[in-house]
C-alpha cells in the first residue's frame, strides 16, 4: 500500500513500507465470528445441562421415594399373605435396581457433559488464538522506522553477490 522512496527523510516511527492487510483483516473477522460462535455454544450448553440437570434431581428424588415407599410396604409383609409378601419384595429390590441405573446414567451425563464443555473450550481457545495471530500479522504488516533518518532500499542478497560468489555491502 505504502513504500517511502530512497532518499525520503524520515523521523522515528514514521511509517516506511504499509501492505496489504485485507486477507488478515478477514481471518480476524473470521477468526472473531468463530470465537462468537463458541462463547454462544458455551452458553446454551450450560443451560441446557442446567435444565437437564434439574430434571434428573427430581427423577432422582421420585426414584429415591419409590425405594422408600417400597421399604415401607416390605415392613407391613408380615400382616400379608405371601404372595403380596413376594410382591412387595420384588418392587423393592426392582425399585432400589431403577435407582442404581438412574445414579450411574446420571453421572455418565455428567462426565460427557464435562467433556462437550471441554471440546467447546477449546474450539473457543482455537478461535482467541487465531484472532490474536491475525491481529499480530496484521500489525507486522506496517513497518516503521527505528530511528530518524533517509530511507534508503536495498537489493535483495542475491543482487548483492557479485560473479566471484563475494557479497558486496556498502554503507
Amino acid at each position: 500500500l505504502h513504500l517511502m522512496k530512497t532518499g525520503a527523510l524520515v523521523k522515528q516511527g514514521d511509517v516506511v513500507v504499509e501492505f496489504d492487510p485485507s486477507e488478515q483483516l478477514y481471518n480476524l473477522e473470521q477468526s472473531r465470528s468463530q470465537l462468537e460462535e463458541a462463547e454462544q455454544q458455551i452458553k446454551k450448553m450450560k443451560a441446557d445441562q442446567a435444565v437437564r440437570v434439574a430434571q434428573e434431581r427430581v427423577t432422582l428424588l421420585k426414584a429415591q421415594f419409590d425405594v422408600k415407599r417400597a421399604e415401607l410396604k416390605v415392613k407391613g409383609n408380615d400382616l400379608l399373605s405371601g404372595i403380596e409378601a413376594r410382591k412387595n419384595t420384588i418392587n423393592l429390590e426392582e425399585a432400589r435396581r431403577r435407582l442404581e441405573q438412574l445414579q450411574r446414567d446420571i453421572q455418565s451425563r455428567a462426565n460427557s457433559d464435562a467433556a462437550d464443555l471441554a471440546v467447546q473450550n477449546v474450539a473457543r481457545t482455537k478461535a482467541t488464538i487465531g484472532m490474536n495471530l491475525a491481529q499480530q500479522f496484521i500489525d507486522n504488516m506496517t513497518i516503521r522506522a527505528p530511528i530518524g533518518g533517509i530511507v534508503v532500499l536495498g537489493q535483495n542478497i542475491e543482487a548483492l553477490i557479485s560473479a566471484s560468489g563475494s557479497i558486496s555491502i556498502s554503507s
